[in-house]
This record gives C-alpha cells, sequence and structure tokens, in this order.
C-alpha cells in the first residue's frame, strides 16, 4: 500500500540518507497518452529535475497530479492481485524490489488551478 500524503519528483536530502536496506514504496502510474509522452521525455533526460508531483486527499483516495502548470485529478484504486516488480543490473540477474497492490489513474481533463483564498 503506498503511504503519504504528499510525493513530488524532486529528490530531497532526506531520502539520499535512507539505507539501501529499506524498501522501496512502488504503485502503477496511469496517464493520458499525451501526458505518457512527456513522461516518457522526462525519463529519457535523465539527471534533469522533473516538474510533476501528487498530493493525495485526506481521504487517500483522491490525488491531484501536477505535471508543469497543468494539475490533473487523480484516483487510487486497488489492484485485484498483487503485482511483483523486479530490477537488474545486468539484464540477467533479477531481483525481486516491490509488491505492487494499487495504480494512481490520472483523469485526463485538466483541473483549473485556482487559488485558495476563502478558509
Amino acid at each position: 500500500m503506498f503511504q503519504g500524503n504528499s510525493h513530488s519528483g524532486k529528490s530531497s536530502s532526506s531520502s539520499s540518507s535512507k539505507k539501501s536496506s529499506d524498501p522501496e514504496e512502488q504503485m502503477i502510474l496511469r496517464v493520458p497518452n499525451h501526458l505518457a509522452e512527456k513522461l516518457r521525455q522526462m525519463l529519457k533526460a535523465k539527471g534533469t529535475e522533473s516538474n510533476m508531483e501528487f498530493s493525495f486527499g485526506e481521504n487517500g483516495r483522491n490525488a491531484q497530479f501536477k505535471m508543469g502548470d497543468q494539475q490533473y485529478n487523480a484516483t487510487l484504486l486497488d489492484l485485484p492481485c498483487i503485482v511483483e516488480s523486479l530490477k537488474t543490473l545486468d539484464q540477467i540477474v533479477y531481483y525481486k524490489s516491490a509488491d505492487i497492490g494499487q495504480m494512481l489513474v490520472v483523469h485526463d481533463e485538466p483541473k483549473p488551478v485556482i487559488p485558495n483564498t476563502w478558509r
């Protein structure tokens, strides 16, 4: 299960102090085709800081996904079964890195960014 309230594509100093034996947190991120192409380009340009972040609401199921200047609604769904995630360093030996049980689905329509002035 994915835990946390807000996550960003930006690296932080606290993540670099994590022990290598700490388990990874993983989930499937499903985005519309036009965002998928932008994500592929960001991943190919390794070493650049990403401008992608997401934060979860109080119920833990609704989220806001922000990429660049656009903000999208997203929903966290449980998968019908656990999916194992593997990683490799040499394309020969694979190591299990996580059990994935959830998927964050980003919806196609961007949400207008309105500053929260009433509270």
